[in-house]
């Protein structure tokens, strides 16, 4: 679920200035972000700068009732880290993730609604 979350976060990011490089990028957000309190990895200086990048260049929540930004995300969890065509279980379960994840935040009363195709 990690991965999956790492991969949808990544494409719901502004291109702002000063973006560190994609592994800097995933490190903190599989080994901290998404983990409890308590299995968080501690951050060095270069990590800190990057959780204050995400930090600054995340999307707000809102923007997702957009379908150009889910569509992002789906175009984005379609593929490997490679670049070529997820296989299609893999892309189903990666959809589930997302779905979830937004259902969640249907539920939290971040969105009117999710039109949900694809």
């Amino acid at each position: 679920m990690t991965d999956t979350m790492t991969g949808v976060t990544l494409a719901l990011l502004h291109d702002r200035p000063g973006k560190p490089d994609t592994a800097t990028l995933r490190a903190v957000l599989r080994n901290h972000v998404f983990l409890p309190d308590d299995r968080r990895a501690l951050l060095d200086p270069e990590q800190t700068a990057a959780m204050r990048w995400l930090s600054a260049a995340s999307l707000t929540v809102i923007e997702l009732e957009e379908a150009k930004t889910v569509r992002a995300v789906l175009a984005a969890i379609s593929v490997n880290l490679g670049g070529t065509r997820a296989a299609d279980p893999t892309f189903r379960r990666k959809r589930a993730v997302f779905h979830h994840a937004l259902g969640y935040a249907v539920e939290l009363g971040n969105f009117r609604r999710i039109r949900w195709t694809g």
